[in-house]
């Protein structure tokens, strides 16, 4: 039995090995018959180039083993639809490959019809039936769009232009031939400009215009097409020049560690450029970085302002201030705390330099300064100077900030975006070195730059391995430096380790020169043990025409792999290399120009089981060529016709010829300070066209281009992957297999898990792990603005390279700052950005200043500075040649030379000298004086100032309007009155409409946002009246839009009101609703291509505002405004306020369905309030009242709306050929008989003439709605009471009554007008006759002007049709009994002027009260305007403390437009109020016009006004009582330096004194101001009182 056991089992053994190796013969065989094809094949069309498909037969389909091959036939077509395009057929033997190539069309076309390819294989042993049959759907290729946006400036302040240079790229480099689309946001995000525009060639210029008064903030340029976008932001700072420029120049950084810090104070007058003396005060603040929180103060001194301050005297040299602060330096002469403490900080004796001469180094110990700040925060300290001017009396203030930061560099590992390491194949990393802004290395560090990678393995059972440090070897040129991990390696030496037993590796880099340190660290976690293929290039740099080196390694046994070169889906070459019996092989392939910009090198395999490997490295190919050149150079100096050089710098340009080079320049102050963190062109380039790619990028330094390196790696990702990304498929006869991916990654201890899929040192934040292009910097300026920063011209150009490739760049040399001139060479390839600093030539410098207004026959002293900037004193020729337009001032027997005047000075080394030269202007208009200085050794200089003179005295106006209708007779006849009330200048207008014309040269600064809706109301108004008849547009009225629209955007609150004036904090919903209803019928009405875009979120958010603020019986009142609303103007009141929302909800034509839904209960429930105030209308009807509410409800339709207009019509006046609403006691037209003719006197000004003319436009605009028959006297009325050409009384006004006639006008049937005009100016000194047409096709307006006219103009009109005739004229006031009165004392006004400070300073006081007219406590926004002499000037400084007052007395707004001195309050009251505004003399002018202006009157009516004349005869001085010219003899010299006009006196001290009057009695159910007693209250700004010795 055992041994009949033993056989069994024996047997059973037998049967089973025997079963075995059949079975694995078996499944031998069945693997040696696949697979039986591979295909690689593309899955991207592109025009006109051939699909290449790879075929690879790796076998017959019937062959017996060591049998004959029989051939393949592979068909491949190009299919759209069911069409075929192109076929190609193919015969293949087994065991060999074929590449195929398959025509493509030149025009693919988009649509349901998609395009495929199919492969077919046919086998000739087969009797029916393919092989095999696959079908590859094909996407059209397209090339991703590259946007680049260059700005003129990314730091702009209002008033200047944002100029944006747009080009689009594309990554195939050919052109792109689309639209694109631009935007402008405004720092809110409103869409504020829209652009779209077809690109061409050259890159696309967009230009926008700030306005005087436009939102502050970061702003974005957006550029789209229709597959990229792009943003590049810019900031518009709020920048209000200053009389003296402080420059605080310090480090951009410093060690915590330094022993000192230094820096330079530099103080200049604005204008001059001339040094500034006085005294000097410091102090520093420690600042935290992140959130911008004082941490610490502290005063600064200097031990050596003692030695200063002792001698008492301004003069001495930088080179002795040099000297005496390093004498004191804190770093060598002190040592304890003690010490430092008493000399440089606050205790010390010498807490200001009094004898400050407009240059300070200073030098301060550190460590103490920074020795109370938070442990741990990063932190910045501010120097605060402040400078006490002697000449100004003000004092001035200037900081910088410098970061306090260790001297480290960052360490970036760049290569291959892979968080995973093979076991046998090595892992290559590069670690980048940069500076913490992200700038390069400098030579001096890298010449002693080390870098070291330390290795630690980390185990799976927690424990850590740290290997030996490697210093590696630096790449060539760059700071950069190459490393290689390799586990296996690692393994081999270490026999107790094994592979299983690494979980991962951490590289740990560490860098370190004689002055930088940094470090960073990385971990790789191990991978999944499969095959993987490793490809390394060992070519830096490819270029066309050279080879470029590859090196392909596999951890496993292949004997070939197949690689493509793959450029965007585009296969440039296919083919296979032999790898057995080595692991590892390299091979070269050649460089083509079709291989540009970026392409791949793929390499797979498929093994035997249909398990298929690939991996990819992408390589740049560089085709940019012609890098262009900067070169200053300074020319000749060019004359004019009228022998005046005109002076330029010039930089000359050498570039590549046929492309485009746009040239701009700025000053290097700008320059420095400017964000230039902007991706170059390169960078852009190589994203666009992969991500795989590894790029890194260093900022440029100083005037250093940035630098993008490309490192050749290996892309990351599964097989899969690789072959997706390159556009390509694999079809085969098997389930194709691709690896597994990678476990989760798991960060170990020390590590973080980001959400980029990384780890990262949990020392640090994940957002700091970041390259510098992936952070988000900070923005805060760190140094104070200067106004030599922003020049008033915008210097750029854009031009195309001619064949010489040299260009010459010209900008006017008046600019006396260094320039740095940025030029930007574009190519349908490329863009290439090159930086050149043009320096100021040493010599001679020279300004010329004086005020830029004045009046004819002022004797001007014009201020010609000259500063010799060698080092030897010269003789230096100054000449001002004569002029037709001022004469030169002569004193003291001067003799003036037949070509003009000639003086010589002589100037020391490094000083400035101040000449001043008198000239009287004697003709209006703009003057310029030029001055030439010159010295031997030295070139010429020149510059010059401008001044717009005008008329002495102060201007008056008297208008005449009248309609002329033809439309039922054939002839008219006019008079026209000129009374001679002063020097008169006459304009005549005609213009063939009822409308009348739009004169852009009567458009006045908007002074707040009321202004300003009402303006853009008005254009918007003539926009439509002139498209809907088919009517020519001004150009402007775009440029005035915008312009608008900024002013109006500058209003806007967070809550989505807006204000009245601008930046107010106070919403009024009176004007939001207005302004909502402009903004909305804009977005309708004005075409996009016209130039002027609004955004509809602005409307949206102001109408959501608006909807909240309903009261629950449906009205609307101003509660932030006014503390009772029931005293505020009738604008203001419960019932205009809540029909200027209904009229603005009824208007909207732009909102959803859903929003439009939301709001129609909110409309009804206004609407019926307002019907339930029609009784009480009855009974107390106001005009204004009386038409807006009978408008409302028109538009609204509401039930009530022929009940309101009833009531309207009840309430009409009708006076001779006119109707209106108003008063009742307006007189009729005023007229004179002469010679049996009625003449035409000037429009009267009357006491309620705005709000007639306000509800006389609601009036009409209800008649039209109706098309009620009674409506010509409407219009009749309106035109005859016109104030100017294009405008009536206040801004509201002017706008309701051009959108009425507007309107009006629209609806009107169409007349034809033939008009034969004669005009005849009959005079007592002149006479004139002009003919005129006026038709269809010359509506006008035409003009006429006469100057110095007095007495009537004839007007003799025969044909057909409607035209609005006017008469302006304007005539000077030299006493104020000839002031024009008001027609009702609305404002009582006191004004007082003293004179101190030797007539240098004028203290204004004025003293304002509300004398309630209508029977309201509060008189509205009102505005006074101070036109002062000559010379004097508000001072920076003073209009900040008046503004200061906005919590105390209401003052919202100062500011100097011109001669005009405008400052806003938020109402005035019966109670009296004070304020005096001192004024400073900037400029010496004798023989001056010494009188001034002071003017209040309200915003929304002007006729409510008070102006007062003073007249201060001690300011007529002569020019030499003033020393007002060099040749005086009492004057200290005839060479003076700005150092004559000191004196010792106090800095001015503001005093606002408030008379405040509380009084209330009861009449008629409201509550009305009466007179009472004073209680005065004096507030005293600027406490510092400051005296100099001399």
């Amino acid at each position: 039995m055992a041994h009949r056991l033993r056989m069994r089992t024996l047997l059973l053994i037998v049967m089973i090995v025997v079963g075995t190796v059949v079975m694995h013969n078996q499944d031998r065989t069945q693997h040696t018959q696949e697979p039986l094809y591979v295909v690689l094949a593309p899955t991207v069309l592109h025009p006109s180039t051939p699909l290449v498909v790879s075929v690879h037969l790796m076998r017959s389909p019937k062959q017996e083993m060591g049998g004959r091959g029989i051939p393949i036939k592979v068909t491949i077509t190009l299919m759209r639809g069911d069409n075929q395009l192109e076929m190609i057929s193919r015969e293949i033997m087994p065991a060999s490959s074929q590449e195929m190539e398959v025509p493509v069309p030149d025009h693919l076309l988009e649509g349901a019809q998609p395009y495929s390819l199919t492969v077919e294989g046919e086998d000739y042993q087969r009797v029916e039936g393919s092989l095999f049959l696959h079908k590859v759907p094909l996407k059209i290729a397209k090339p991703r769009h590259i946007i680049s946006i260059n700005l003129n400036s990314n730091i702009l302040i209002q008033k200047q232009a944002v100029q944006a240079t747009i080009s689009v790229h594309q990554t195939n480099l050919q052109p792109y031939s689309g639209p694109l689309h631009a935007s402008l946001l405004s720092p809110q995000g409103v869409v504020v400009k829209r652009w779209t525009r077809q690109t061409r060639k050259e890159p696309l210029v967009f230009q926008y215009q700030l306005a005087r008064h436009t939102p502050a903030g970061e702003w974005t340029i957006r550029a789209s097409t229709q597959d990229v976008e792009q943003n590049e932001t810019f900031s518009v700072l709020s920048f209000l020049p200053r009389e003296v420029d402080i420059s605080v120049d310090l480090p951009r950084r410093i060690s915590p560690s330094a022993s000192h810090l230094s820096g330079t104070i530099t103080a200049t007058y604005t204008q001059s450029g001339v040094p500034v003396w006085g005294n000097l005060s410091l102090s520093a603040d420690i600042i935290e970085r992140d959130g911008g929180e004082v941490l610490s103060s502290m005063v600064l001194s200097q031990p050596a302002w003692t030695q200063v301050n002792e001698r008492q005297s301004f003069i001495y040299t930088r080179e002795e201030v040099e000297e005496m602060v390093g004498s004191h330096n804190p770093g060598m002469r002190y040592y304890n705390e003690e010490d430092l403490g008493k000399e440089f900080y606050s205790n010390h004796d010498e807490p200001s330099l009094n004898f400050f001469n407009g240059y300070w180094k200073f030098n301060f110990p550190l460590q103490q300064l920074i020795s109370k700040k938070k442990h741990g925060t990063s932190f910045d300290v501010r120097i605060v100077a402040k400078v006490g001017d002697l000449r100004l009396k003000e004092i001035y203030e200037g900081f910088a900030e410098v970061t306090i930061v260790e001297p480290e560099v960052k360490l970036h590992f760049v290569g291959a975006d892979s968080q995973f390491i093979d076991v046998e194949n090595p892992f290559d990393t590069l670690v980048a070195v940069s500076m913490q802004d992200g700038t390069k290395l400098s030579q001096l560090s890298l010449f002693s730059a080390k870098l070291e990678v330390l290795t630690k393995l980390v185990l799976h059972n927690g424990s850590e391995i740290i290997l030996d440090g490697e210093e590696k070897i630096r790449e060539p040129l760059l700071s950069v430096w190459k490393h290689s991990s390799s586990i296996s390696s690692e393994v081999r030496r270490r026999p107790n380790l094994r592979v299983s037993d690494i979980r991962g590796i951490v590289l740990d880099a560490r860098y370190k020169d004689d002055t930088f340190q940094g470090k960073t660290s990385m971990y790789l976690q191990v991978g999944r043990r499969k095959h993987r293929l490793y490809i390394s290039c060992s070519t830096r740099n490819p270029q066309v025409g050279e080879n470029i080196v590859f090196h392909v390694r596999s951890n496993k046994y292949v004997e070939h792999l197949n690689y493509v070169i793959n450029n965007s889906g585009k296969v440039l070459e296919s083919s296979s290399i032999r790898l057995a019996p080595y692991n590892m092989r390299t091979f070269h392939v050649l460089v083509t120009k079709e291989m540009a910009p970026l392409t791949t090198l793929l390499v797979w395999h498929m093994d035997s089981a249909g398990y298929v490997v690939a991996q990819s490295l992408p390589f740049p190919v560089d085709t940019s060529k012609g890098k262009h050149n900067l070169t200053s150079v300074r020319t000749s100096l060019p004359v004019d016709n009228e022998g005046l050089s005109h002076p330029s710098q010039e930089v000359a340009i050498m570039a590549s010829p046929g492309n485009f080079l746009s040239i701009s320049s700025m000053p290097q102050a700008l320059w420095e300070i400017q964000d230039k963190r902007s991706k170059p062109f390169q960078y852009s380039l190589y994203q666009a066209c992969s991500d795989q790619l590894p790029v890194f990028q260093w900022a440029g330094g100083k005037l250093e281009n940035d630098l993008v390196s490309v490192f050749l790696a290996q892309s990351s990702g599964s097989s899969a992957e690789q072959l997706e990304l390159n556009h390509l498929t694999v079809l085969s006869d098997v389930v194709l297999e691709t690896e597994e991916t990678d476990s989760e990654l798991l960060c170990p201890a020390g590590f973080q898990l980001c959400k980029e899929g990384r780890c990262q040192s949990d020392k640090l934040s994940c957002d700091e792990g970041l390259t510098r292009s992936e952070q988000k910097d900070s923005r805060r300026i760190h140094k104070n603005l200067l106004s030599s920063m922003f020049p008033a011209q915008s210097i750029w150009q854009m031009a195309k390279v001619p064949q010489n490739m040299s260009m010459l760049y010209k900008y006017p040399a008046e600019l006396k700052t260094n320039q740095i001139v940025t030029s930007l060479l574009y190519s349908d390839k490329y863009i290439s950005k090159q930086y050149s600093k043009v320096e100021v030539e040493t010599g001679l410098k020279l300004t010329v200043s004086g005020p830029k207004n004045c009046r004819v026959g002022e004797e001007i002293s014009i201020e010609v500075n000259v500063k010799n900037e060698g080092n030897s004193d010269i003789m230096v020729d100054i000449f001002l040649p004569q002029s037709d337009k001022y004469q030169f001032v002569l004193t003291d027997g001067e003799i003036l030379g037949l070509d003009g005047k000639h003086l010589q000075i002589l100037i020391a080394s490094s000083n400035w000298r101040t000449v001043l030269v008198p000239v009287r202007p004697y003709k209006l208009g703009l003057v310029d004086v030029r001055v030439t200085a010159s010295s031997a050794g030295a070139s010429h200089v020149h510059s010059f100032h401008g001044m717009a003179v005008r008329d002495t005295g102060f201007t008056q106006s008297h208008h005449t309007s009248t309609q002329v209708d033809l439309s039922h007779n054939s002839y008219s006849l006019q008079y026209l009155t000129v009374d001679p009330l002063g020097d008169n200048s006459c304009i005549f207008s005609i213009t063939g409409d009822t409308l009348g014309p739009f004169l852009e040269q009567e458009v006045q600064p908007a002074v707040n946002c009321l202004e300003s809706v009402s303006n853009l109301a008005k254009l918007v108004s003539h926009y439509k009246y002139r498209t809907q008849k088919q009517r020519k547009v001004e150009p402007s009225l775009s440029e005035l839009m915008n312009e608008a629209y900024q002013e109006i955007l500058s209003c806007k609150l967070p809550g989505g009101g807006f204000s009245i004036t601008y930046g107010g904090r106070l919403q009024s919903i009176w004007l939001t609703a207005y302004a909502s209803k402009i903004l909305d019928e804009s977005l309708s009405e004005v075409s996009q291509r016209f130039g002027f875009s609004v955004d509809l979120q602005v409307v949206e958010s102001a109408v959501e505002w608006i909807i909240t603020q309903q009261l629950d019986g449906g009205s609307f009142q101003e509660l932030e405004m006014f503390p009772d609303s029931s005293q505020a103007p009738v604008e203001f009141q419960e019932i205009s306020v809540t029909s200027q929302v209904v009229i603005m909800l009824a208007s909207l034509r732009n909102f959803n369905l859903e929003r439009t839904l939301k709001y129609k209960p909110i409309l009804l429930n206004s609407a019926a309030w307002l019907s339930s105030q029609l009784t009480s209308l009855d009974r107390d009807p106001h005009p204004h009242d009386l038409a807006i509410v009978a408008y409302a409800l028109q538009l609204a339709d509401s039930p009530s709306k022929d009940a309101a207009f009833e009531l309207l019509s009840k309430y009409r006046i009708e006076s001779d050929q006119f109707m209106f609403w108003g008063s009742d006691n307006e007189p009729p037209r005023p007229t004179r008989l002469v010679e049996n003719h009625h003449h035409l006197l000037p429009n009267p000004l009357l006491c309620c003439q705005s709000l007639s003319v306000r509800a006389t436009a609601y009036g009409l605009l209800t008649y039209t709605i109706r098309r009620e028959l009674i409506i010509e006297p409407i219009v009749q009325w309106l035109n005859a009471r016109r104030h100017s050409h294009s405008s009536w009384s206040a801004s509201v006004d002017s706008a309701l009554a051009t959108e009425a006639l507007a309107m009006y006008s629209v609806s009107s049937l169409p007349v034809e007008t033939s008009l034969s005009v004669k005009v005849e100016f009959v005079g007592k000194m002149k006479s004139k006759v002009t003919v005129l047409t006026v038709n269809d096709l010359e509506l006008g307006p035409h003009l006429i002007s006469l100057d110095n006219f007095y007495g009537h103009v004839r007007v003799e009109v025969t044909g057909q049709g409607k035209a609005v005739v006017q008469l302006s004229s304007k005539y000077r006031v030299m006493a104020e009994n000839s002031l024009e009165e008001s027609p009702v004392q609305a404002y009582e006004q006191e004004v007082q002027v003293q004179l101190v400070n030797n007539m240098q300073e004028l203290l204004i006081t004025t003293c304002h009260r509300w004398l309630c007219p209508y029977q309201t406590g509060y008189s509205g926004p009102a505005q006074m305007e101070i036109i002062p002499p000559t010379g004097y000037s508000l001072s920076t400084n003073t209009m900040d403390q008046v503004m200061s007052l906005n919590n105390t007395q209401g003052v919202v707004g100062v500011e100097q437009i011109e001669e005009r001195i405008i400052i806003q309050y938020k109402y005035l009251t019966a109670s009296t109020t004070c304020l005096t505004t001192p004024l400073y003399r900037q400029y010496k002018v004798s023989n001056l016009y010494s009188s001034l202006l002071v003017r209040i009157h309200s915003s929304l009516s002007p006729e409510h006004f008070h102006q007062s004349l003073v007249s201060l005869p001690q300011l007529s001085a002569s020019t030499c009582q003033l020393c007002g010219s060099h040749l005086c003899h009492q004057c200290s010299s005839i060479i003076s330096s700005h150092s004559d006009s000191v004196s010792s006196h106090v800095i001015i001290i503001i005093i606002i004194s408030i008379s405040i009057q509380f009084c209330f009695h009861h009449q008629g159910g409201r509550n009305h101001f009466t007179d009472c007693d004073r209680v005065h209250l004096h507030l005293s700004f600027l406490q510092n009182t400051i005296f100099y010795v001399p």
